[in-house]
């Protein structure tokens, strides 16, 4: 005989908070439905930035604190950034060949130009030598013509006059057409410089963004790879905990079943009646498909949750697959920028050399033209030099001839004074001859005149004044030793 039971109703039906309460504390920790979702949401991936990297919880946020970032091996790149380092590499290769051949090109302009201003060098010195062999020869058959008439000579040096000043205009007119074409020059090669200048930032900037926008990529990468470990890492664990709960919890269940089967087996020695064991065996028939209806949901919500978890995954590797390609072609869209940046350099940099090419014609024009005005300019010079030669000529003649004259009268004079003053020289001597013998004849006279006594007394005074004046000259001397010796002896203390 089966004995109807109670219905399991809650406990708790007329509280529902409470209910509500207890079911929120049931939730079990490594519940994936009850885990915290990010609610804030990745913006759209740009053109001009890099997409940013994934959101990640507060529990990766924690393991990427704690554990420093491994460099991505070649066995973590994917198809993708293999594709786009190789990509990177040839664009890295042909940037670096057409800087070798810009420099290449450059190094060979400059020797051209460096060979042209030896050439013309070259050229201006063998001509310097050619008008200096002309300009030789010609002097040499001037000394041999005769000079001119004097009326010739000045229609000739009239004609030259006016000639000069033509010459000067024309000289003052080149001048000022070549320091025009010079500060033009200037002025363009300033520019084409401060272009080459801007380009050249440009392009540092340019490879300046591109190595930190390959950098912002590799730490997105490695973040990236980092993240997916910590996820990984997070799920292992709680894969693990989670089987450690079900061992426990089928060790528990079964030392659980194991007692409660001891139980009713003790219960069922113990029956006293037929009906207590009925009731005892139904009892346990209800137990025991209680226990399987349990048994079978937490098995269909285990089934679930993996069903979630597995979804979720698909959707995390779909975003990731979703990010991965708006990366890509943002990268796709950087290089096809790049791409178009550089044909517009090459295309600035064909027309700048093709106005370089130009410069030269025109410069080479300008250096035939200034060599047709120099060699017309050398003709008049070498027709004024020959004018200028025989007048020259002419008047060194005349001024040798004056100088010889005034040299002639110079020496004349010079003679003539030459004797007055030997005459005069002679006539001062004797008078000073003359003077000093009297003086003599008078000074014997008058120590004549004395005694011996005042001879002899005069003759002591002169020899004692003759010692004063000695002995006063040793004196100084003495002293202006001593200064000495006691200036070196002040400079040694010092």
């Amino acid at each position: 005989m089966i004995i109807p039971t109670r219905r399991n109703r809650p406990a708790n039906r007329r509280y529902p908070g409470r209910n509500r309460q207890q079911e929120k504390q049931q939730q079990h920790p490594n519940d994936i439905n009850y885990q915290q979702r990010p609610r804030k949401q990745r913006p759209r991936v740009r053109t001009t930035v890099a997409p940013p990297p994934l959101v990640i919880s507060n529990e990766v946020t924690s393991t990427l604190a704690t554990r420093p970032s491994a460099p991505t091996t070649q066995q973590q790149m994917t198809a993708y950034d293999r594709t786009l380092q190789r990509q990177r590499e040839k664009e890295r290769n042909r940037q670096e060949r057409k800087r070798e051949r810009r420099q290449r090109m450059r190094q060979e302009r400059l020797e051209r130009q460096r060979k042209m201003r030896e050439e013309k060098q070259q050229r201006k010195q063998e001509e310097k030598q050619q008008r200096q062999q002309q300009q030789q020869q010609e002097r040499e058959q001037l000394q041999q013509q005769q000079p001119p008439s004097e009326p010739e000579a000045l229609r000739q040096r009239a004609i030259e006059e006016q000639q000069k000043k033509e010459r000067e205009q024309r000289e003052q007119l080149d001048k000022q057409e070549k320091q025009q074409r010079k500060e033009q020059q200037e002025r363009e090669l300033e520019r084409l410089k401060q272009q080459h200048e801007n380009e050249e930032r440009q392009r540092a900037k340019d490879d300046e963004a591109l190595r930190l926008r390959e950098q912002r990529l590799q730490k997105q990468r490695e973040l990236e790879a980092e993240q997916r470990r910590a996820r990984e890492e997070l799920l292992r664990k709680q894969k693990a905990e989670q089987e450690e709960a079900d061992r426990r919890y089928a060790a528990e269940r079964a030392a659980e079943e194991k007692r409660l089967r001891e139980e009713h087996e003790k219960r069922l020695q113990e029956a006293k009646s037929e009906q207590e064991r009925q009731l005892q065996e139904a009892r346990e028939a209800k137990r025991r498909e209680e226990k399987a209806i349990e048994e079978r949901l937490k098995e269909q919500e285990r089934l679930r949750q993996e069903k979630i978890r597995r979804e979720q995954q698909e959707e995390e590797k779909r975003l990731e697959l979703e990010r991965l390609e708006e990366a890509r072609r943002f990268e796709l869209r950087e290089l096809e920028r790049m791409r178009e940046e550089n044909e517009r350099r090459e295309a600035l940099q064909r027309q700048r050399e093709a106005e370089i090419a130009q410069r030269e014609a025109e410069e080479r024009k300008l250096a035939e033209e200034e060599e047709r005005l120099r060699q017309e300019l050398q003709e008049e010079e070498k027709a004024r030099k020959r004018q200028l030669e025989q007048e020259i000529e002419r008047a060194e003649q005349e001024r040798k001839q004056k100088e010889e004259a005034e040299k002639a009268a110079a020496a004349a004079k010079a003679e003539q004074q030459k004797q007055k003053l030997e005459a005069a020289k002679r006539i001062a001597d004797a008078e000073v001859a003359a003077q000093l013998e009297e003086k003599r004849r008078q000074y014997a006279a008058r120590i004549g005149a004395l005694s011996k006594e005042d001879q002899l007394k005069f003759i002591e005074m002169r020899k004692k004044r003759k010692q004063l004046r000695e002995n006063q000259a040793k004196a100084r001397e003495q002293k202006k030793l001593k200064r000495i010796q006691e200036a070196i002896r002040l400079n040694e203390m010092q």
